[in-house]
Parts: structure tokens; C-alpha cells; sequence
């Protein structure tokens, strides 16, 4: 995950929407948390992910802040025969949250998210993929 992704998504429900961006993951605090944060979006949007493993449930926890005050809080677990992660969650209002991550390689990455309401309507659909650049070198990224 570490790295920065390039972000070809399609937005299906309430609308159809085609958007582009760019990601960037990467350790902070010492270690503890990945931060994933969203460096442009075609839309505007602006994300900051925090995800780490919590040994107490034996899953993964992720937070998720958007533009707007939106916060979403996600627990998933981690397939690794599929490379796949699965995350679910309440959200606000009564709408119930799942998404996928699916691993192809290093640098390809799968991934959708589903906002269901409390009459099982589905609110927001998203799909995308993800394409992490090639690292630099050690000694070009410190010129």
C-alpha cells in the first residue's frame, strides 16, 4: 500500500459519474497507523484514511474523514488466498457501509464501497482502480 496510487473511479448510484485522483499511503506514527491521503480528486473531494490492526477484535479498524465533516468507521479482515480486504461499518443516519480491496499485484489494486440505507436502498456505489507509480530510487528521492 505504501506509495503513491493513481485513482480511475466510476460513481454509480444516486448517479453516474466517471473521476480521477491521486493517493498517498504511507506510515506515521511510528509506525502504528497507515495514513492514506487524497492529494487531488476530479470532484474536489478531499479524504484522509487512518487504518490499523486491532489485536483485541483481530481486525483491521479504518477511519475514513471526507470534505464536508463525513466520517465513516470500517472494520475489516484481511483474506490473504483472495489478497482481498473487506471492510464493513454503521455509518451515520442509518446507512450501512461495505467496501473491497482486491490485490491483483504490487501495483494494481481493485476497490469499491456501497452505502446502504436502513430500507436496504442502495444510497452510493463506487468502483475504481488503482495503479501505484513506481518508486524512485533511494538516492534520487533525497536530490
Amino acid at each position: 500500500m505504501i506509495g503513491v496510487w493513481d485513482l480511475r473511479m466510476s460513481v454509480h448510484e444516486p448517479v453516474s459519474v466517471e473521476l480521477t485522483g491521486v493517493e498517498e499511503f504511507k506510515w506515521v506514527l511510528g509506525g502504528s497507523f497507515l495514513q492514506g491521503l487524497t492529494l487531488e480528486r476530479s470532484d474536489g473531494e478531499e479524504h484522509l484514511l487512518m487504518v490499523n490492526y486491532d489485536p483485541e477484535i483481530s481486525r483491521y479498524t479504518a477511519r475514513i474523514f471526507s470534505t464536508g465533516g463525513k466520517f465513516l468507521q470500517l472494520e475489516g479482515i484481511w483474506n490473504d488466498e483472495d489478497q482481498t480486504m473487506e471492510w464493513a461499518g454503521p455509518s451515520d443516519d442509518d446507512v450501512t457501509v461495505s467496501a473491497t480491496w482486491v490485490f491483483h499485484d504490487e501495483r494494481t489494486r481493485e476497490f469499491s464501497m456501497t452505502l446502504t440505507g436502513k430500507e436496504g436502498e442502495v444510497l452510493y456505489r463506487l468502483t475504481g482502480t488503482a495503479t501505484r507509480r513506481a518508486q524512485k530510487p533511494a538516492d534520487a528521492q533525497s536530490e
